[in-house]
């Protein structure tokens, strides 16, 4: 079949091992129905780790002004993978961490937050490149200027997966996918779900559990305690983040960005509709999203897989109070130039179990030197009552004339805000290809409020060419400085476009047929 091909071209391998698979027997127990069923993350376990237990070696202790620096490594669990022969192997999860730990912190009286911000970075070593471009000082900087402690943690790679024969993680994720669509496991009991093929669970989701541990262990061994904490990561991180809030109770804001997996059959609808399933630099993410949607959709341990990675199918389970949705414009050269604009939007229609905000970096929004998603994910975990403090774009709409002009409207909560900015970004293209905007960027256009009440528009605009597709989104945002750190409380509304081109037509190919175990 086509897409087998695909799947194959993809994953730079002949996917000729006949499957190492588990037995029907190490399977008897019933699939799970959400992450939290996922035995394999051994949630309770992980969480009750000791120091010991984590196997951390404190390598460097330091101080960065006024701030202490911990740094060290630690690893508390293997994962059955394959090599790159895929052929079994069992690894080691090895991780680096550094913590930072403010003036009088955690052992401050006056501190009446016993939380904590850490980041998960999974190509970032925090002993390695970080240190090199300054951001040692920039973690100092968040610490202090929120009182409270910071860690950040990465793999040790290319240690951890030079034994399967790759030099990164990055390298192997694909042919591992590759090898779990090529239509050999189908069915329940074909394959545990403990991450040996990355998609069938998340090694990074259990290493990030590890991590918070590691975060609260190392806080308490310095006197203090950590109750409640805010995680930030994008891309890979981004989607481990969603499935982690969802099994582990510590967390109380998550700030996951940069992957549009939440609903990854709305990503392949929309690759189809809008993109007409041409990969065009996206390095073939995808034939391998329009795989898994249609593996997902059309096999038992594709569907038990489903709901248990999909963020659309446990919303309504996830621990944090709040959530902060990060991503960019689809300008070129951005994380996002992957994904079609607008394929997030089906999840974010149906998201209202928890309160959440989309930050859409444009690229002019980001004070030099400063740490935005950072600072927004502590300034949400400090201040408690954001609905008091963060702007929210309850809608957004447009209104054309005969000249195909354009006016927009939006409909803010809190338009009292002191210091409240409104804008919108906009942007022409001749298809819907969103990378490939007229001019090359989007355009900022202010807007005024309406009378005294919550809406604010655009002036009109100049005539859009008949030729031309046009698209908006609607930002409202609070400036806020927190020691040496700008940033904002930010919301974005969800993109919406006019006079768009038609659509491709691109037929599904059904799933191939299942193999025998």
């Amino acid at each position: 079949m086509a897409r087998r091909s695909t799947i194959c071209a993809l994953s730079m391998l002949a996917l000729t091992f006949s499957g190492v698979s588990a037995s029907r027997a190490q399977q008897a127990t019933p699939p799970p129905a959400s992450p939290r069923d996922v035995e394999w993350y051994e949630v309770d376990r992980m969480k009750g780790l000791t120091l010991s237990e984590l196997n951390w070696r404190e390598t460097r202790r330091f101080n960065l002004g006024d701030v202490t620096v911990i740094a060290g490594e630690f690893d508390a669990f293997d994962w059955s993978t394959f090599s790159r022969e895929l052929q079994p192997i069992t690894l080691r999860w090895l991780q680096r961490a550094a913590l930072f730990l403010p003036p009088d912190s955690p052992d401050d009286a006056d501190n009446s937050c016993p939380c904590g911000v850490i980041a998960s970075n999974h190509e970032g070593d925090p002993m390695g490149k970080w240190a090199a471009d300054n951001r040692w000082e920039r973690w100092a900087g968040l610490a202090r200027a929120f009182g409270i402690p910071v860690m950040v943690h990465g793999w040790r790679s290319p240690e951890m997966t030079r034994p399967a024969g790759f030099g990164d993680f990055h390298p192997m994720q694909f042919p591992l996918l590759g090898h779990l669509l090529d239509g050999t496991y189908c069915e329940w009991g074909d394959l545990p779900l403990d991450g040996s093929l990355i998609f069938n669970a998340s090694p990074l989701t259990k290493a990030d559990l590890v991590a918070n541990t590691l975060f609260q262990r190392l806080v308490e061994a310095e006197g203090g305690s950590l109750e409640r904490i805010g995680a930030w990561g994008g891309s890979k991180e981004g989607q481990s983040l969603w499935t982690l809030a969802a099994i582990d109770d510590r967390l109380d804001v998550v700030g996951p960005g940069g992957m549009f997996y939440q609903d990854m059959h709305a990503l392949a609808d929309a690759y189809r509709r809008e993109w007409g399933g041409e990969d065009r630099g996206a390095g073939g993410i995808v034939g391998l999203v329009l795989a898994f949607s249609d593996w997902a959709k059309n096999t038992e341990l594709g569907r038990i897989v489903d709901r248990t990675l999909l963020p659309v199918n446990f919303t309504d389970e996830l621990y944090p109070r709040v959530v902060l949705v990060w991503g960019d414009v689809a300008q070129k050269g951005m994380h996002d130039a992957t994904y079609v604009l607008g394929a997030e939007t089906p999840f974010l229609n149906g998201f209202r179990s928890v309160p959440w905000y989309y930050f859409r970096s444009t690229g002019g929004n980001v004070e030099p030197g400063s740490m935005p998603r950072w600072s927004m994910v502590a300034d949400l975990l400090v201040n408690e009552d954001h609905e008091r403090l963060w702007p929210k774009v309850v809608s957004a709409d447009a209104e054309t004339d005969g000249r195909r002009r354009v006016r927009l409207r939006a409909v803010l909560r809190t338009p009292e805000l002191s210091g409240l900015e409104v804008r919108a970004w906009t942007a022409k293209s001749h298809n819907r290809w969103w990378t490939e905007v007229e001019g090359g960027q989007w355009d900022a256009l202010p807007m005024a409020r309406e009378g005294e009440g919550g809406t604010w528009v655009t002036e009109w605009s100049e005539p859009v060419p008949d030729d031309l597709a046009f698209a908006f989104i609607v930002e409202a945002r609070v400036r806020v400085q927190a020691g040496d750190f700008t940033y904002h409380r930010m919301d974005t509304s969800q993109p919406q476009f006019l006079w768009e081109k038609p659509a491709f037509d691109m037929p599904v190919t059904p799933w191939g047929e299942c193999k025998t175990h």
